[in-house]
C-alpha cells in the first residue's frame, strides 16, 4: 500500500505510515514512524463515521477545485499534507474560544492510554496502539496509572474463588 500519512482503510482501521514534523532547518517534512514500521490501528465506529463523512466531503471539494487528493486524512487546501503545526494551532484557538484550558493533540493520546488502562486493557495492546516498540516504554510512561489497576486486580482472585464480585 502506498503511504500517505494516516489513511482510512478497511472497516474501522487507520493505516499509519508517516510522521509529519517541522523544524526551522528542514521545514515541514515526512519521516518514518518512530518504530520504523507502518501499522494499522483499529478505531471505533463512532470515530470512523465522521472520518468517512469527512473523506467524502473532502473528495467532493477537491473535485470541484480540480485538486488531486494526496490520501492524507488532514490536508492542506492544495490536497497535500497539512502543516504539522496546523492541528495543534487549531485546537489551541478552539480551547481559547470556548474557555477551555490549553489543549494539545498529545493530550488525547494520554487520555486514551489512561482510559484503556483503567478499563483493564493489557499493556501489550496499549503499547501497540500507542506505537511504542517496547512495552517497557508504555510502562515507564503510564506506570502510575497501572498501579491503580493493580489495586483492582488483587481483588479478582477472590471473586473467582468465592464466586462473588469484589471488583
Amino acid at each position: 500500500m502506498a503511504c500517505a500519512g494516516s489513511m482510512l482503510t478497511g472497516k474501522n482501521c487507520l493505516f499509519l505510515c508517516e510522521n509529519r514534523a517541522y523544524t526551522p532547518e528542514t521545514g515541514a517534512i515526512s519521516t518514518t514512524l518512530k518504530t520504523g514500521e507502518n501499522c494499522h490501528v483499529s478505531v471505533s465506529p463512532s470515530v470512523m463515521a465522521p472520518l468517512k463523512r469527512w473523506r467524502v466531503e473532502q473528495a467532493s471539494t477537491f473535485l470541484k477545485l480540480g485538486v488531486v487528493p494526496s490520501g492524507y486524512v488532514l490536508t492542506a487546501e492544495d490536497g497535500g499534507p497539512m502543516h504539522p503545526d496546523s492541528p495543534r494551532d487549531w485546537l489551541a484557538k478552539f480551547a481559547k474560544r470556548h474557555g477551555l484550558p490549553p489543549l494539545h493533540p498529545h493530550l488525547f493520546r494520554h487520555a486514551q492510554a489512561s482510559l484503556l488502562i483503567a478499563q483493564g486493557v493489557d499493556v501489550l495492546t496499549i503499547s501497540k496502539r500507542l506505537g511504542h516498540s517496547r512495552t517497557s516504554t508504555t510502562l515507564d510512561i503510564y506506570g502510575h496509572a497501572l498501579a491503580k489497576s493493580d489495586e483492582r486486580a488483587c481483588k479478582v482472585p477472590d471473586g473467582l474463588i468465592y464466586q462473588k464480585k469484589t471488583v
